[in-house]
């Protein structure tokens, strides 16, 4: 028996390929597609903790709904693999997407501030892709 990474998809779902969403007008809101940060991270929630709302309707999503916060894990558990993610997604914001550290922040800062708010039950998308466009600069 292998072992399956969890924070993958079932490649027999019938679930569309994620793609990114396109660009919208923000209509007063501060939630757009057009923010690299926030579509960026929508897009790294869906592939590593299983986010299957809308761009349009993930701003609200809590954290608590997402697959890595599992309610039957201790909480030494939820907190490495919580980390584990905000490690991934920092990899991936500056090596897959160029994005460069505002000032005053670095890896292991950034890592320790993601993995809080991705261990917060009540924290939404929202309140993390609002941290990750204060950590990173996306151009």
């Amino acid at each position: 028996m292998g072992s399956q990474n969890p924070y993958s998809r079932d490649e027999t779902s019938n679930t569309p390929p994620l793609t990114m969403p396109p660009p919208s007008k923000t209509n007063g809101s501060s939630w757009s597609s057009d923010n690299l940060a926030q579509s960026i991270t929508w897009l790294l929630l869906a592939n590593y903790a299983d986010l299957t709302a809308k761009f349009s309707d993930a701003q609200g999503v809590k954290m608590s709904t997402l697959a890595f916060l599992n309610p039957a894990s201790s909480a030494e558990m939820q907190d490495k693999d919580a980390k584990h993610i905000a490690a991934i997604f920092d990899r991936s914001f500056t090596t897959d997407f160029g994005a460069t550290f505002q000032d005053g922040w670095s890896t292991p800062k950034a890592v320790n501030e993601m993995t809080s708010i991705l261990k917060d039950k009540d924290k939404t998308v929202g309140d993390f892709a609002g941290k990750v466009q204060e950590i990173y600069k996306f151009e």
